[in-house]
């Protein structure tokens, strides 16, 4: 069964509130305390200042909250998701790796304040979200929390996103292919996506057959999300997109429509999402709201691309 603790007192049903109120806990539950001003917090509060689309927190709070988390506890464990996403970006961003000098439209936090501390800041980031993580599943029932344990660490270690970054790093002209490409999106991409939709569901203890059907959708869906950014990297300039435009080309990084082209990716990715369809029925079958997914899906058909290249519809 579902867990059944869920508040009866929300009062933020709309995805607007549903959002101001994730971004205050993203704000709240990292804030340094006391009259701190060392480096470390003034990066911390940098990092806080310029938040990104929170998709992955809110797919969190209301993968947990369908499944019968209170309000309060799937806001944690939405922000948790949130903060590993956000270290993943400031690691993404180092000079010793994608070498960004903007994200979300400000300057790369290893700019302003310098590798060290952006790794520090990256690492307290971590930190606070196992700390979230683990104030929830204390109370679990110990093979649950077995359970839970195993999933994060195969999302998060040597088996996900490390083994994603590392494939990253060592990408040369014979990876260049969309297999090897997909292959380092599942290691990035797809896993955190993953950990945003099963780990509230498991939590939750939500039934192992919705928890299976939430895997395979964050595959679907994360790789097209994807190939979606990728086509972004290439058409879009750092005004819109709010990250360094162009870099997958210019220093030879896996992007599958600078391998494929254009046409090719465009029809991987309508491909992409009709499987991603095709699973989400069979969610919204079960018990359960799930239309919230839809925030997922990227709308493909007649006119998937506008005349630069860029899918039309869904928010990257």
């Amino acid at each position: 069964m579902f867990a059944t603790q869920r508040s009866k007192s929300l009062t933020h049903d709309s995805a607007q509130d549903r959002t101001a109120n994730l971004e205050a806990c993203f704000r709240d539950l990292i804030l340094p305390q006391g009259k701190a001003n060392t480096t470390l917090s003034q990066a911390i509060r940098y990092v806080l200042d310029s938040p990104g689309s929170f998709i992955r927190a809110r797919l969190a709070w209301q993968a947990g909250y369908t499944c019968g988390l209170s309000d309060t506890v799937a806001a944690r464990i939405a922000i948790a998701v949130e903060y590993f996403h956000t270290a993943s970006l400031i690691f993404d961003d180092l000079s010793s790796m994608d070498d960004a000098e903007t994200r979300r439209g400000s300057r790369c936090v290893h700019v302003v304040y310098g590798e060290a501390v952006a790794m520090l800041t990256a690492l307290a980031f971590i930190n606070r979200a196992y700390s979230l993580i683990w104030s929830e599943t204390r109370i679990l029932l110990p093979e649950v929390s077995r359970e839970v344990t195993e999933f994060v660490e195969s999302c998060l270690g040597t088996s996900g996103v490390l083994e994603g970054q590392a494939k990253d790093l060592s990408f040369g002209p014979k990876d260049n292919t969309p297999e090897k490409i997909l292959e380092i999106s599942m290691g990035k991409t797809v896993t955190l996506l993953r950990l945003s939709l099963c780990l509230p569901a498991m939590i939750a203890n939500a039934p192992a057959r919705t928890v299976s059907l939430l895997r395979r959708l964050a595959v679907f869906r994360g790789l097209g999300y994807q190939i979606a950014d990728d086509f972004k990297d290439v058409f879009q300039s750092e005004e819109q997109s709010g990250k360094t435009s162009d870099r997958d080309r210019s220093l030879f990084r896996p992007n599958i429509v600078v391998s494929e082209g254009v046409p090719a990716a465009a029809r991987r990715l309508a491909k992409f999402v009709e499987k991603g369809d095709r699973i989400q029925r069979q969610l919204t079958s079960r018990q359960g709201n799930w239309d919230f997914l839809k925030e997922l899906r990227i709308s493909v058909g007649p006119k998937l691309l506008n005349e630069n290249g860029i899918p039309i519809s869904g928010d990257l």
